[in-house]
């Protein structure tokens, strides 16, 4: 009985992934019980605790992480309890997306050899060489992938089918969040905080308008 090619790709597109995530595991095992980076790990684990309590970040505390990887490190303290291994386990998450976000995106060009292929490389490389810490930068990467895979997923659907299609929604959401975490927006808050700190309404530098009073 002869298979069908339609059947190969389907099977292809459940077994390449399933190996992407094994594969991933493997590596993320040994680094999962190794060490803690008390740094940004720390620092990431504690801005969160501070915003779980009510604080705004660039507000109530100072850090170079955008804001929003703070709520949503939150959001993973509210849902699995404060703490390192909460906070492992979302960047864990993230770690385990990302080959399936590449090997997905892929799909949409090429064929499941070749996406496998371009996918492995995210299992061996990034998150965990840093303690699994989901920093702003792994989040935004995340994201990305998936707001531009949301978005062929949408325009494909617009061309064979016509319409609006809610995956183009959920693009312009992704990329709206990747504006909040990345660097330069915080470089963009810490801006508009100095200009009102240091101006008034006029304009005119609350410094002069001191030494003139």
């Amino acid at each position: 009985m002869q298979i069908s090619k339609t059947n190969v790709t389907r099977f292809s597109d459940l077994i390449c992934p399933a190996i992407l995530l094994l594969i991933a595991i493997a590596i993320a095992y040994p680094r999962w019980r190794a060490g803690v980076d008390w740094r940004d790990e720390g620092l990431l684990a504690y801005g969160a605790e501070r915003v779980v309590h009510g604080e705004i970040p660039h507000r109530d505390f100072v850090s170079l992480q955008p804001p929003l990887s703070f709520y949503t490190a939150a959001a993973a303290f509210k849902l699995g309890g404060t703490s390192l291994a909460t906070l492992r386990g979302f960047g864990l998450t993230i770690f385990l997306l990302l080959p399936v976000l590449i090997y997905s995106l892929g799909r949409k060009f090429l064929r499941p050899t070749l996406s496998f292929a371009g996918a492995a490389p995210a299992c061996i490389l990034g998150l965990p060489y840093v303690y699994f810490v989901p920093l702003a930068a792994w989040q935004g990467i995340t994201i990305s992938f998936a707001a531009v895979l949301l978005f062929i997923v949408a325009m494909r659907y617009r061309l064979h089918h016509g319409g609006a299609f809610r995956p183009a929604r959920h693009a312009a959401l992704c990329a709206g969040c990747i504006l909040l975490k990345n660097k330069s927006q915080t470089r963009f808050l810490f801006l508009v905080r100095w200009h009102r700190d240091n101006f008034d309404a006029g304009n005119t530098p609350l410094v002069e308008n001191r030494r003139a009073a």
